[in-house]
């Protein structure tokens, strides 16, 4: 018989102060232990540790892709470099219309190793909506200056209806090319890294800006939440 093990959970310790006004603040007097400064220091660390062990892995036919953290770290690096050479920002981050894969995660890895936020979007809104309402308005709001697609076959409808401007670069992880020219994701993968990754991102901390997650919607247009390295 297999015995279920009981996880340790610690000891609450909360804080509620209430205000004149009726609003009160919940916080916890529990400190923090150690963390990183950001999400991408985590892809060095593993990979220093556990170099060939697998880091992700995916569905492909009938078997797996995999990718150990020695192959992550050195894919996240070439694309990070690659991130900076397009000079993506805040105002100009990447959004993501394709789900998780290994690419989605060495793309998100990169870019939060030199603070360039990302804007993962739900598939549905590619793949299932027939006028992409929603779609559109995710990219009118945050204004991305790179869209990735895993493939470019499925998501060539939803491109075509974003109407996007010429100096929003499209990659896709194939490399077959529909109506409008794209990068293929070779070719971030095979830039050379400099010292300007390692520069970035020591300028890249808690309060950093690593994604803008999407709301459903649901109660109108979908609005996009910061979410911070530290979060």
């Amino acid at each position: 018989m297999m015995r279920r093990r009981v996880p340790e959970l610690a000891e609450p310790d909360v804080r509620c102060t209430h205000e004149a006004d009726g609003s009160f603040e919940v916080t916890c007097a529990q400190a923090l232990l150690p963390f990183d400064r950001s999400v991408g220091a985590w892809v060095a660390r593993w990979a220093d540790r556990r170099p060939q062990q697998v880091a992700f892995a995916e569905r492909s036919g009938a078997g797996w892709r995999t990718i150990t953290w020695r192959a992550l770290l050195q894919q996240t690096r070439s694309v990070a470099q690659a991130l900076l050479h397009r000079e993506l920002s805040i105002e100009r981050p990447i959004a993501i219309l394709s789900g998780n894969g290994i690419e989605h995660a060495v793309l998100s890895l990169a870019a939060a190793l030199v603070g360039i936020p990302v804007v993962p979007v739900s598939a549905a809104y590619s793949l299932l909506s027939r006028d992409h309402t929603q779609l559109r308005e995710v990219i009118a709001l945050t204004t991305p200056g790179l869209v990735f697609c895993a493939q470019g076959a499925p998501f060539e409808a939803a491109l075509q209806a974003l109407q996007l401007t010429a100096d929003v670069e499209i990659v896709v992880g194939d490399s077959r090319e529909e109506a409008r020219p794209k990068t293929p994701w070779t070719e971030l993968i095979r830039t050379a890294a400099t010292e300007a990754v390692d520069i970035a991102a020591t300028q890249v901390g808690p309060e950093s800006i690593a994604k803008i997650m999407m709301t459903s919607g649901s109660t109108g247009a979908p609005k996009g939440v910061l979410t911070s390295h530290g979060m």
